[in-house]
């Protein structure tokens, strides 16, 4: 409750977490969802948030996007960006206290670059 910034990686089926529990002004980044089969926010926390995701095709039928879209509480049209619009600047990220959440479904483009960068990253590291 007390955290700016969460992170769900899990295979379950149920929410993890309650909309109490998030502050105002949060970011959850959500990397579970990669099966319809699979949730892990609750749709009152998708559908009042800033709703970016790393591709909408595949949110709306495997990411959390999907479960709102089920429950008749978001459509496609109220994904916010993709998270390369907010990378390349064509989108803005945060514009003040507003829950964010950014849903990871998983792109083989994404798996390579955060790859590089953290190669990169241990890279710097043995200098």
């Amino acid at each position: 409750r007390r955290s700016d910034v969460l992170f769900t990686q899990t295979p379950g089926a149920e929410p993890v977490l309650k909309k109490s529990w998030l502050r105002p002004h949060a970011t959850v980044i959500a990397s579970g969802s990669d099966q319809p089969t699979k949730q892990e926010l609750p749709v009152d926390v998708l559908a009042n948030s800033k709703y970016i995701c790393d591709l909408s095709k595949q949110a709306v039928r495997v990411g959390e996007l999907r479960s709102a879209v089920a429950a008749n509480a978001m459509t496609e049209d109220d994904v916010y960006a993709e998270l390369g619009e907010v990378v390349n600047g064509s989108k803005v990220g945060r514009k003040g206290e507003e829950l964010i959440v950014v849903d990871l479904t998983g792109t083989g483009a994404q798996d390579a670059a955060i790859g590089q960068v953290a190669w990169e990253k241990l890279s710097a590291l043995r200098k």
